[in-house]
């Protein structure tokens, strides 16, 4: 198991690739990623804690204005090569979880 428990959206989706890539590299066959971050609903429409959480990090220069939602991580960790992706809503919309595994 490799855990992700941060804001992700603090980069561009191909660094976000680049990640998993490398995180899939290091897993064992039959190994799962876990990701506990900020999710937008799939129309991008909100909530609005997660938004308003990366504008004030914008605001610090931290972040990239970008929130990603349960597809785009999906994209993220199929073009990294993982399978079976899941993901679903920890804190109602705020904290979303994203699994996936490696292929054993």
């Amino acid at each position: 198991l490799i855990s992700f428990i941060t804001p992700l959206q603090g980069y561009l989706p191909e660094d976000e690739i680049k990640i998993f890539t490398h995180t899939f590299e290091a897993l064992e066959p039959g190994g799962t990623i876990l990701i506990i971050d900020f999710m937008l609903q799939e129309d991008k429409t909100g909530p609005l804690d997660p938004a308003l959480m990366n504008l004030q990090m914008i605001r610090n220069g931290r972040y990239t204005g970008r929130v990603n939602t349960g597809a785009d991580f999906e994209d993220f960790l199929t073009s990294a090569g993982f399978k079976d992706v899941d993901y679903w809503w920890l804190l109602p919309h705020q904290l979303g979880v994203i699994t996936a595994k490696k292929s054993s």
